[in-house]
């Protein structure tokens, strides 16, 4: 998952993310978008505060897939007057409230939660909060790390190779006998 945060201090939008990656059983992993890449969360402070927002101190909207349900991106919304007045570590415990929304998470019963409503200053996941994100993100869907670079282009050449001898085999003398013109006559 790519994030990108706008006008947000962003090592608090990092230590935010990374809570959601730190449980072992976990797959999800969270990096900052790349220049020119479109983040799957964007986080940023809104210029606008909607009337049915005016009391929050963030909200977070998603774009889903209409036939999944999929997330497709999460927009993060923090409300100008109430994010400005928090300390770091109120901010942080902020984004990770908000970040377990754009997962889809829902509001939680438990105090001790960071998904219950509220605002607090603990950023580390509460057991119901480690077993929601391991629930919907499973170690085992982890995607496996992609080869380095030098191992491609080693693999590319093997291939191409491989490739250009067989091309000069067996079959390519059998299309050339098919072809030449039989001498019955």
């Amino acid at each position: 998952m790519t994030w990108q945060a706008l006008a947000v201090d962003p090592s608090v939008a990092a230590a935010a993310f990374a809570a959601w990656s730190a449980p072992a059983c976990t797959g999800l992993r969270t990096r900052p978008a790349r220049l020119g890449e479109r983040p799957s969360v964007a986080v940023a402070i809104a210029t606008a505060v909607p009337v049915h927002h005016r009391s929050d101190a963030a909200w977070t909207d998603l774009d889903s897939h209409p036939d999944t349900g999929a997330m497709r991106s999460a927009t993060i919304a923090l409300h100008p007057d109430h994010w400005r007045d928090l300390a770091d570590a109120a901010q942080t415990a902020l984004l990770v409230h908000e970040i377990g929304h754009a997962l889809g998470l829902a509001h939680a019963v438990h105090r001790q939660t960071v998904m219950h409503p509220g605002l607090r200053d603990h950023v580390t996941l509460f057991d119901d909060d480690q077993h929601a994100v391991c629930t919907l993100f499973p170690r085992s869907a982890r995607p496996a790390e992609p080869p380095d670079r030098p191992l491609l282009v080693v693999l590319a050449l093997v291939l191409a190779l491989i490739v250009a001898r067989a091309g000069q085999g067996q079959p390519r003398a059998q299309c050339a006998a098919a072809t030449k013109p039989s001498r019955t006559g």
